[in-house]
């Protein structure tokens, strides 16, 4: 944005810019102009507020987005006005409140001294309360919110499983940065992506990733050492321990890469990696604990550990959204020419040993339920989940359903408002698996049954349905051949 420069007095500006004006927003693109009109009149009270000359500069140098929750308010209110104050931004601060059952938005801006002593440099800040189940208006009304050809940052400093909101942000986002709960549940999405995404990466640093940093420089100091560097290059064991399955899997892949192992497969149910030079084989276990460490095991040495934890060694992460080191952090890692590639190499490593866990025994899910009710709510939620990665993954879903009246009672979960908002439903192509030679418009149809249940109150196009053919003008063997080719059409078969 192109600074705008208008007059008034310093302690007018800092406490004048608050609106008390509060929209309504979601999919009507008029409540995304009224707030774009209620912020450019806190510029014309600023202008009128002045005694004498004071020069305020209306700055944005990019788009901050934050998505928290409501008891997060006053840590990410903080690192804000801590990353807007370095580096003057429009902020989008969008926070999940259960007490709330619409999407509205608040303006405000905030202001500091000019450093070169004159007048007041300020930026603006959109206050947005979401309700559960509005992701998909809350990204909308986002993206319409956002200043055109200037950066954009989203932090995600709140567990985030709609993998469909994320991968709307990412689509958008210069970078982003998530928090490792957000890691945990959309790591398919960001770095674990089976399609092999590195666009995605070369915009996302993840706040492991930076909390691990004192870990890592632990780390490289042992390797440093020559006794503790010999460990490591005639080991038979090493155990990397760490909070959560993504901490454990970048620190594993930052030892790999910088030892240049590789994985070659898995050994009695653990992952085993082979040095390189001299075809040996280390046995790598990646373990839960409450600390960064790594344990080094010898053929004849009892074992070492090297403890990675903090400096101060207290039990918080390196790093907190309230320290001004992470808004700094941001702003460094907006304006690197290219992305780290010590992270690169780490990543894939990391990638590359889950890739190897999904080769072992898959676990079966059992779900026991009180009632029938119970059963298509649990059946529903997992239904869902699988979509959305799916779409995630691959752009689409496509789902042959079940006949008779058993599913009925799940059809009609997924067809009700609860999933409105949470489902991709315009990404969906739908199938049958079984069908009865009736009528579509029969009793016994199970085309009949699922769009009553399901297709009918879901937001779903006719190019996606893909129902067995039943006319009389067919024979079963024809309607058959009829819809293989429709099949092969859709899955580009040849």
């Amino acid at each position: 944005m192109v600074p705008a420069k208008t007059t008034a007095t310093s302690d007018d500006v800092f406490d004048y810019f608050e609106s008390g004006a509060a929209h309504l927003l979601g999919d009507d693109p008029k409540a995304v102009d009224q707030i774009e009109r209620e912020l450019s009149g806190l510029w014309s009270k600023a202008r009128d507020a002045g005694e004498q000359d004071t020069a305020v500069y209306r700055l944005a140098l990019s788009n901050l987005v934050i998505l928290g929750d409501s008891e997060q308010q006053e840590t990410l209110e903080l690192f804000a006005s801590t990353y807007a104050a370095a580096y003057p931004s429009r902020v989008v601060l969008v926070l999940r409140d259960t007490e709330t059952d619409r999407l509205t938005a608040r303006m405000s801006a905030s202001c500091r001294n000019n450093p070169s002593g004159e007048g007041v440099v300020c930026w603006e800040k959109i206050d947005i309360r979401c309700p559960e189940g509005m992701g998909r208006s809350m990204a909308s009304a986002v993206r319409a919110l956002l200043i055109a050809r200037i950066a954009t940052v989203v932090v995600v400093a709140t567990p985030v499983r709609d993998r469909w909101i994320l991968d709307r942000f990412l689509r958008w986002a210069d970078l982003m940065v998530t928090s490792d709960e957000t890691l945990e549940a959309a790591g398919a999405l960001l770095f674990w992506d089976d399609t092999g995404n590195r666009d995605a990466l070369t915009k996302w640093i993840d706040r492991i990733w930076v909390t691990l940093e004192p870990a890592r420089r632990r780390l490289a100091k042992a390797f440093d050492n020559a006794d503790i560097r010999k460990r490591f290059e005639q080991c038979e064991k090493i155990e990397v321990i760490a909070p959560s399955v993504a901490e454990r899997s970048l620190l594993a892949g930052w030892v790999m890469s910088r030892l240049q192992w590789r994985l070659v497969g898995v050994a009695d149910d653990r992952r085993t990696a082979q040095l390189l030079e001299n075809n040996r084989r280390i046995r790598l276990q990646l373990s839960e604990g409450s600390d960064n460490a790594v344990v080094v095991t010898g053929a004849d040495q009892s074992p070492e550990q090297i403890d990675l934890r903090c400096e101060d060694e207290s039990q918080r992460p390196c790093v907190e959204w309230a320290d001004p080191k992470w808004a700094e952090a941001i702003i460094d890692a907006l304006h690197q020419e290219s992305p780290d590639l010590v992270f690169f190499t780490a990543a894939d490593a990391a990638r590359r040993l889950q890739e190897i866990d999904a080769t072992g025994p898959s676990e079966s899910i059992v779900h026991v339920g009180q009632s029938p009710d119970d059963m298509a709510d649990a059946a529903a939620e997992r239904v869902a989940a699988i979509i959305n990665e799916a779409v995630t993954e691959r752009g689409r879903c496509r789902i042959a359903l079940a006949g008779g009246s058993t599913p009925e009672l799940l059809y009609r979960r997924l067809g009700s408002d609860t999933y409105a908002e949470a489902i991709a439903w315009d990404r969906i192509d739908w199938f049958w698996g079984d069908e009865r030679w009736v009528p579509h418009d029969d009793p016994q149809s199970n085309y009949r049954m699922a769009r009553e249940t399901l297709l009918e109150s879901i937001n779903v196009v006719a190019e996606q349905i893909h129902p067995m053919p039943t006319s009389d003008d067919l024979t079963p063997e024809e309607a058959a051949e009829q819809y293989e080719a429709t099949i092969r059409t859709v899955f580009d078969i040849g």
